[in-house]
């Protein structure tokens, strides 16, 4: 059908285009820094529905995950706050924490055992600790003068060899399968044959030979020698000496060899402190020239272990001679080629690679043949040659060294740290997983501080450390959106402190107070620890944190607000100002800032405690004069305003709130709320103390010189009537609670609202009449109490002293009568 058919057609069609096309309000959740709030309402039963949206809720953290995040974090924190230059030993922090998170996961069996996540990890590891040995050695003039770190002869080699152990090889007891347990039982291990000597050949190979010679006691041969026998006749005897003394010679070799890295794979993740190590290892000889503990003298102490910075402490020509002089005697030993002969295996398996002969060994992998090559070839090779060997090596054994992990290896072993981070950002730095990516950006700001990588000129349009910073900060929040999201807002805030510099990358400082600006904390600690964190930034001025911090606390007085708490809203609103005060008040060179300036000073929580403590004032003493039988409503006023004082004189130490007239004037309420209801004798007068101190006008030092009454004006009809009732009380005691000074402000009062106020007082003439009976009550109190000063005892009160009659009295004493009766009215 045709448009002319359908008459309306193009009003519905452009009806339907604008509700298509209208905008949907929405907001971000200040509960979660994730979720959008997009609100719906039913076009039928107009019903308001929320729906919530996560802009990314990231891949999730286990509890290990969450732990390595926090140790980490915690780790450069601490770094920044010191200014510790000590840059080996926050490196060894970050992989302890990698380490013990994959162990933890591995090691759990109800944990998701995810493997691409697991393997990843791992690798960022790998990484890591390889980055430790060869991107975070000192410059050239930061060592001595004669030792340059590159150059340097075996200066990384056991670092290195640790590496290859820990991150490369499998376990060495791997390669004899499920009999291995059978094998070690036995009475006759060499018997299993190949796999038996094969186990051998590995841990040599590897530079384990504790375990190595561990292994080889177990022989028989080594069973019959030193375990009680028969007794034998002297051909027997003499070969079992033999062969004794080969044991001791081989054990000698095997446990005081001074092979870089060590004799075992106890320390291969490089965490163990640098002063500590194997317990069986101590300052004895077993060989001539040769402690035990000798292979510590290949551990290169860039720096002291106590966190200070010092000279290289590597010497190679002590570790280069004693490992020579353990190389001669392995070379040259009759006791040994004595056993031999009796165990011919010990020879390819056990000797010859001692010596460094590897022609009929089959490495199971390049990381094997280095690995190798360097304990018992070239443990002197320096650190810029590394990379070449490595890579003859890989050609070798047939690996691939352009692509994959090997590539990565060697282009860290060349210095190349950009490499690294290229590595570290594909595997999951760009996966928004909140480990992988802060483990990105926690090594690029290492390699930053060790200069490996170049810092930005200001100008620069691209900062790959502030990339890597938001990028971790957004996978931190989005991975912990919905299980701990004041984890990952603290994560992210203690992450981003350490580069919010005023004269930093602004898009840091930017995304720290939108971070907080999205974020309502869940405890009252969680709140002020992110206060405390950003403090310092407030006090430098920046405005965006502040903004951020101002939404913390607002959300948790709005909290206790909820929960009729208002001792607990008020201690807020105090925080609030202390914080603020921070940023905008200024004292123009005096020590203390006024009333006005606080409260411009602190902005909304200025305007929101005034606004509390006068509205609670005003309930309050509306409570007090309203009838207790009929509304109770004055008790539950007087609670609320007797925990608010309480809380601003607990949580106000600085006393910033009691140079506010509506704090001023919230306590002379309470005050009069706690003289009505526990005053016994003069509680008239005390009531009546309070009243004339809210109605009395001073000038107002703490209010740049206001002259006004700290009572508002909507309270004034209040204030009337209760100074009323005291006024019917003294009347009919006989009393007098107001002086001539009170008096004048009642009348001064009533004669406001007699002329200000729309409504008409109801009881006006009464109240004219309390208040003249009151004056003249004020008036005779006064006079009797200036008796005292000089009149003649015998004529009386002053009442008596008419003015018909003054001629009876002296001179003098009329002068004093006409003084006394004007006094009081002036």
């Amino acid at each position: 059908s045709t448009q002319e058919e359908k008459p309306g057609f193009a009003q519905k069609k452009l009806d339907k285009q604008m509700t298509v096309s209208a905008p949907r309000p929405m907001a971000w959740d200040p509960k979660s820094p994730a979720a959008l709030m997009l609100p719906t309402r039913n076009p039928e039963t107009q019903d308001l529905r929320v729906d919530k949206f996560l802009a990314d809720d990231g891949v999730g953290c286990n509890s290990y995950e969450r732990s390595a995040l926090m140790k980490l974090i915690a780790a450069q924190e601490e770094f920044y706050k010191k200014g510790n230059d000590n840059l080996k030993l926050l490196s060894r922090t970050y992989q302890r924490a990698l380490s013990e998170c994959i162990e933890g996961w591995e090691g759990d069996e109800t944990a998701n055992k995810d493997e691409t996540s697991l393997e990843a990890l791992k690798i960022v590891y790998a990484v890591t600790q390889l980055s430790d040995v060869y991107l975070l050695m000192p410059s050239s003039d930061e060592t001595t003068d004669i030792l340059d770190p590159w150059s340097t002869p075996g200066s990384v080699t056991a670092d290195t060899v640790r590496y290859l152990r820990f991150q490369h090889m499998s376990d060495p007891f791997e390669v004899v399968g499920d009999g291995l347990d059978e094998m070690l039982e036995s009475s006759q291990p060499e018997q299993f044959g190949v796999p038996y000597w094969k186990l051998v050949q590995t841990l040599v190979l590897r530079g384990c030979l504790d375990d190595a010679w561990n292994l080889i006691s177990r022989h028989s041969l080594f069973r019959r020698c030193f375990e009680k026998s028969e007794i034998l006749d002297e051909y027997h005897a003499l070969t079992i000496e033999q062969d004794k003394e080969g044991f001791r010679v081989l054990q000698s070799l095997l446990l005081s060899a001074p092979l870089p890295g060590g004799r075992s794979e106890w320390n291969d993740s490089g965490l163990s402190p640098d002063d500590i190590t194997q317990e069986q290892d101590d300052n004895t000889m077993l060989l001539d020239g040769v402690y035990r503990d000798a292979y510590t003298l290949w551990d290169s102490k860039w720096y002291s272990s106590g966190g200070d910075s010092g000279p290289l402490t590597f010497n190679p020509h002590a570790a280069i001679s004693t490992i020579k002089l353990w190389r001669s005697a392995v070379i040259d030993n009759a006791a040994l080629h004595g056993l031999v002969r009796r165990i011919p295996q010990l020879q390819a398996n056990v000797i010859d690679v001692l010596r460094g002969k590897f022609d009929v060994v089959v490495f199971e992998s390049w990381s094997e043949a280095l690995c190798a090559e360097l304990l018992y070839l070239r443990p002197n090779l320096c650190p810029k040659d590394m990379h070449v060997r490595t890579e003859a090596i890989m050609k070798k054994q047939g690996a691939s060294v352009a692509t994959g992990s090997n590539s990565v290896v060697l282009s860290v072993m060349k210095g190349d740290a950009g490499r690294a981070l290229e590595v570290l950002y594909n595997l999951g730095g760009s996966s928004g997983a909140a480990l992988p990516a802060t483990m990105t950006s926690l090594l690029c700001n290492l390699l930053t501080e060790a200069g490996q990588i170049p810092r930005p000129d200001v100008s620069s349009s691209f900062n790959i450390q502030t990339e890597l910073l938001l990028s971790a900060s957004e996978a931190l929040l989005s991975s912990l959106s919905s299980s701990e999201p004041d984890l990952g807002v603290r994560l992210s805030t203690q992450l981003l402190l350490p580069f919010a510099k005023p004269n930093g990358d602004d898009r840091i400082i930017a995304t720290l107070g939108e971070t907080l600006e999205h974020h309502g904390p869940s405890t009252d600690a969680e709140a002020r620890m992110l206060l405390d964190l950003c403090r310092g930034l407030v006090a430098r001025k920046s405005r965006r944190v502040l903004d951020g911090c101002v939404n913390l606390i607002l959300f948790r007085y709005q909290y206790y607000l909820s929960q009729q708490n208002f001792g607990a809203a008020v201690h807020w609103l105090l925080k609030g100002i202390e914080l603020e005060c921070l940023l905008y008040a200024t004292t123009d060179g005096r020590k203390e800032a006024r009333a006005w300036e606080i409260v411009n000073a602190s902005g909304v929580f200025g305007t929101l405690l005034c606004s509390t403590c006068l509205t609670t004032a005003k309930l309050l003493l509306a409570g007090l004069v309203e009838d207790r039988d009929e509304n109770s409503s004055a008790g539950q006023y007087f609670a609320r305003a007797e925990e608010t004082v309480e809380s601003i004189q607990e949580d106000d130490p600085s006393q910033l709130a009691d140079k506010i007239s509506e704090v001023k004037l919230l306590k002379l309420v309470c005050g009069l709320a706690h003289t009505i209801t526990d005053a016994a004798g003069d509680g008239n007068s005390a009531i009546a103390k309070n009243v004339v101190s809210c109605l009395e006008e001073n000038s107002n030092v703490d209010d740049n010189e206001v002259v006004a009454p700290l009572a508002h004006y909507a309270m004034y009809r209040d204030l009337l009537t209760l100074g009323c009732t005291i006024l019917n009380r003294d009347e009919a005691r006989s009393e007098t609670s107001f002086d001539i000074h009170g008096i004048r402000l009642l009348m001064a009062t009533f004669l406001k609202l007699s002329c200000g106020s729309k409504e008409p007082l109801s009881d006006e003439m009464s109240t004219r009449l309390v208040l003249g009976k009151g004056l003249e009550r004020a008036f005779v109190a006064e006079n009797a109490k200036r008796q005292d000063y000089g009149l003649p005892k015998h004529h009386g009160q002053l009442g008596s002293a008419h003015s018909s009659k003054l001629s009876s009295y002296s001179h003098s004493d009329q002068e004093k009568i006409v003084q006394m009766m004007l006094g009081p009215s002036m």
